[in-house]
């Protein structure tokens, strides 16, 4: 359970939602790509400690919902001196604070952005913009992050964004299979 290189965020978030499923007990380890070290401590699947940088619990949450890249890592290590910090929310409270969607696949395609609880600033939501990102890099590789970024800072209308992107993708039939992607939000 490690990274190969840089990841999403999301690809973190999964992970971590993976292994509170599988009611492991460890540690979750990752670092982001202007070099900041965070952990997620777990006791059989339980959350019970959160860092990164110099941030724990919520303080920490709102600092790695914001990340774009990271490197992670799971340990099985002995935590047993590790206690439940009191002001951490339950899992499905922290997973949702990070943008994971938990409800069925079939459910999730139907909900439309409004509908998010994570929604951001800009309109899109974080899960929006992760899975958004994730197709683009399947088409074209890792500068789809840059590109992303770029597309998210000037739009928030998600037909406007993909129709963008899309544009960097040299082969139609490639690009068009693309622009489906809406219609699974």
């Amino acid at each position: 359970m490690q990274s190969n290189g840089f990841v999403s965020v999301s690809s973190l978030i999964r992970e971590l939602a993976q292994i509170c499923q599988q009611a492991l007990t460890g540690c979750l380890y990752f670092v982001s790509s202007d070099n900041h070290v965070g952990k997620f401590v777990l006791r059989q699947g339980e959350i019970i400690l959160v860092r990164y940088h110099l941030e724990t619990d919520r303080d920490a949450l709102k600092l790695i919902k914001n990340l774009d890249q990271v490197k992670y890592h799971f340990s099985d290590r002995d935590i047993s001196k590790s206690l439940r910090s009191e002001s951490l929310p339950q899992n499905k409270s922290i997973l949702l604070l990070l943008g994971f969607d938990q409800r069925p696949r079939d459910v999730a395609q139907q909900a439309t952005p409004s509908q998010n609880e994570d929604n951001s600033v800009q309109g899109l939501s974080d899960a929006i913009k992760a899975r958004i990102q994730e197709q683009l890099i399947a088409y074209i590789g890792p500068i789809a992050t840059v590109l992303c970024q770029q597309a998210f800072a000037t739009s928030d209308d998600l037909t406007t964004v993909l129709k963008q992107l899309a544009e960097h993708i040299s082969d139609p039939e490639e690009a068009k299979a693309f622009l489906q992607v809406e219609k699974t939000f």
